[in-house]
């Protein structure tokens, strides 16, 4: 088995500052999810992998993610702007039926 150098004092350390460190943050709050058990396991050992916790590792996907769509939705609303607005190539204009219809 490969060696991360992990240690269960290193990652027992590790969670404790984080908690202190979060604990002291106004601005969290704690939720409840239900997951798979073999997901759970499987997130235990990533989280362990990274010195860090479960709750970090969900919080900083569902973060990411957050952002990543406020970014779309922003770039998404700036495209239809400059749609409404139009682009000019350099064209002379439209030309009447008329003129185009000359003989």
């Amino acid at each position: 088995m490969p060696s991360w150098g992990l240690t269960v004092r290193n990652i027992r350390d590790t969670r404790i500052l984080r908690t202190v460190h979060e604990a002291a943050d106004p601005m969290k709050q704690n939720i409840t999810i239900s997951l798979d058990k073999e997901i759970i396991k499987k997130a235990r050992v990533l989280a362990a992998k990274n010195a860090t916790s479960i709750s970090r590792l969900i919080s900083d996907e569902l973060t990411a993610k957050i952002i990543q769509e406020e970014r779309y939705q922003q770039a998404h609303r700036q495209a239809l702007a400059d749609l409404n607005t139009g682009f000019h190539f350099g064209g002379k204009g439209i030309q009447s039926r008329d003129a185009l219809h000359e003989r």
